[in-house]
């Protein structure tokens, strides 16, 4: 009974540490949420955004909740480097073998843009979101690994 107890409490906690990770059958799909995703982080949207996204990652919650905190503390910065938001533009996606698709996107801003890249992983229930980032090196766009 104790073991059992041990068991049920073990997944409780982890799944309540962890995002479920949303799948997505196909990579048309996964490129729909991208391309609304983007429409949210383009339009300024941020809180939108992290609603959106929340429910694809399969990262812990605490890690998601660091960064939409950190995030938040970096908009003031944010906006003086690169100014308002005013869009975004799909840039591209590649594909490694059969299992790991990466898209890249820019937000556009007044004053400049800032990379996006979203790493999707396919398991046999479909294509998760395993990891994202932004940063503002442009440079990365114009290469192969970028």
């Amino acid at each position: 009974m104790y073991r059992i107890f041990l068991a049920v409490a073990f997944y409780l906690v982890t799944t309540a540490c962890f995002a479920q990770g949303k799948t997505f059958g196909s990579q048309a799909e996964v490129r729909k949420f991208t391309d609304g995703l983007m429409a949210s982080i383009g339009s300024g949207k941020y809180d939108g955004a992290w609603k959106q996204l929340r429910p694809a990652l399969l990262l812990p919650t605490a890690e998601v909740d660091a960064f939409i905190a950190q995030f938040a503390s970096q908009q003031p910065n944010i906006a003086l480097r690169y100014g308002k938001p005013i869009g975004y533009e799909y840039i591209r996606d590649q594909q490694v073998g059969t299992a790991v698709l990466r898209l890249q996107y820019i937000a556009k801003f007044e004053r400049s843009p800032m990379r996006w890249l979203f790493i999707f992983y396919r398991t046999d229930a479909g294509w998760v979101m395993t990891d994202f980032k932004f940063d503002g090196n442009v440079n990365a766009l114009f290469t192969p690994e970028g």
